[in-house]
């Protein structure tokens, strides 16, 4: 790969044998052509690696199969490494198991460089797009993950952070970045939930997310995701409501946690509105109860809908005080 290209892929890979190949032809079968594969497989103990190694040696100016100690890291930290060595204009996430569409890297390349136009090139610009929700053999769930899940990463006054501190709605395999956005976002954090969120956080509170409304990426739920897309259901007994109760207050720790790092790295450079929406979120790790209830509202977070907001209220007023 001595050829400099203008886009790194980074693809991180775990016992995906099932999908991965698939994934790598529809890289290959891209609109355009400028950019450079590379991979870090996290310990797989199938036969991903031996995939990987022969589409290697079918593609070798175009592809890196990175090779460190094998150790198993976890998807946030092996894509946290494979961060670390980009070096092109450009930088897109890849997961193993989905399906691009032949135009995805050509728009949002377009996207990108028409936002550093706008707002310069050394703005922190993450574009992403919609998806198509699958299941395993790649038939359609969901049209549009967006209206799925009732996503709007463009509100008013061109202020998306609120929207993305309590989830994120930019998936990663969906979204492009450039240099300016990698360089800030690492390293990334221990304190981070995912890398993808980290990165439209900072991209968020330091520059600018574009969104394209188009599905670009066939997004494949088949039982083993890390994240996934989970449908929208009120739970259907007790114990399902307990156990729905205890993820989103542990996941509102967690979210909190890494709005704190947020503003930790970059609260002196942001917006007085983002600072103050931030600094109301984080505190939620200190509260219980009411007032951890009162916090969340503060922040203006619960945009999205009456049930997942009456789920996340409840976790809230019914959660444990937690420090992180």
């Amino acid at each position: 790969m001595r050829k400099q290209r203008s886009v790194t892929i980074l693809l991180s890979t775990f016992n995906g044998e099932r999908f991965v190949e698939e994934q790598l032809e529809s890289i290959w079968a891209q609109s355009m052509s400028d950019f450079k594969l590379v991979v870090r497989d996290d310990g797989s103990s199938d036969e991903t690696m031996k995939i990987l190694r022969a589409a290697e040696r079918q593609h070798p100016d175009d592809m890196l199969v990175w090779s460190d100690d094998g150790q198993r890291l976890g998807a946030k930290e092996s894509f946290a490494r494979l961060l670390e060595v980009a070096d092109t204009p450009y930088v897109a996430f890849s997961d193993q198991d989905d399906r691009w569409v032949p135009q995805k890297l050509q728009h949002q390349l377009e996207v990108v460089r028409a936002g550093e136009d706008r707002f310069g090139a050394d703005t922190p610009i993450l574009c992403c797009s919609d998806a198509v929700v699958t299941d395993a053999a790649l038939n359609t769930i969901a049209p549009s993950y967006f209206d799925e899940h009732r996503i709007d990463l463009s509100p008013s006054e061109n202020r998306p952070l609120p929207a993305l501190m309590l989830r994120n709605h930019a998936i990663g395999a969906t979204t492009m970045m450039n240099i300016a956005l990698a360089r800030r976002a690492r390293p990334v954090p221990p304190s981070a939930v995912m890398h993808d969120w980290w990165c439209a956080l900072i991209a968020a509170a330091l520059g600018q997310v574009l969104v394209i409304p188009t599905p670009l990426v066939h997004y494949r739920q088949h039982g083993a995701n890390v994240i996934g897309s989970r449908p929208r259901s009120a739970p259907a007994n007790l114990r399902r409501l307990r156990s729905e109760l205890s993820r989103h207050s542990n996941a509102l720790s967690e979210s909190a946690g890494q709005c704190a790092e947020l503003l930790n790295r970059c609260g002196f450079e942001m917006r007085r509105q983002d600072k103050a929406a931030a600094e109301a979120f984080a505190s939620v790790r200190f509260k219980s109860g009411v007032l951890r209830m009162i916090a969340l509202v503060r922040s203006g977070v619960l945009k999205r809908g009456a049930v997942i907001n009456t789920f996340h209220l409840l976790a809230a007023l019914t959660s444990e005080r937690k420090l992180h």
